[in-house]
C-alpha cells in the first residue's frame, strides 16, 4: 500500500471525528502528516456551489456579496466570508465554462448576470 493512500485514509478518518480521533491523531503526528485546520461537517454534493449560483443569478445580476446570502440560507454555519468565497469560486467556474459573464458596475464592483449568447 503506498504511503499516499495510508495518509488519505488517516486523513478521512480524522474527518469523520470519530471516538478513535486522538488514535489517529497520533498516528498523524509520528507519519508527520500535519492536521487540517478545519474540519468540514457537511460538505456540499458536486456541483452544489454552481447550482446555487446559477439559481441567485436566475433572478437577475448580482456580486458576490449578494450571492453570499443565498450562499449562507443554504449553509448558516460557514461564516460570511467563507460564502463570499464560495460564490466567487462557483462564478469563476460558470465564466470559465461559458455560462455568466462579469462587469464592472459604477462602483467599481464585479457584477454577474448569465450569458445569453
Amino acid at each position: 500500500m503506498q504511503d499516499k493512500t495510508i495518509d488519505n485514509a488517516l486523513l478521512a478518518l480524522w474527518k469523520q471525528n470519530g471516538p478513535e480521533i486522538e488514535h489517529v491523531e497520533q498516528i498523524m503526528a509520528i507519519r508527520g502528516i500535519p492536521k487540517p485546520r478545519y474540519r468540514h461537517v457537511d460538505p456540499l454534493v458536486r456541483g452544489k456551489c454552481r447550482r446555487i449560483a446559477l439559481d441567485v443569478l436566475a433572478n437577475g445580476p448580482c456580486t458576490n456579496a449578494e450571492a453570499a446570502e443565498a450562499f449562507l440560507k443554504v449553509l448558516p454555519g460557514i461564516s460570511r466570508k467563507s460564502a463570499v468565497r464560495r460564490a466567487h469560486g462557483a462564478f469563476l467556474r460558470l465564466e470559465e465554462a461559458g455560462r455568466v459573464v462579469s462587469e464592472k458596475n459604477a462602483s467599481g464592483r464585479r457584477v454577474w448576470r448569465l450569458d445569453c449568447d
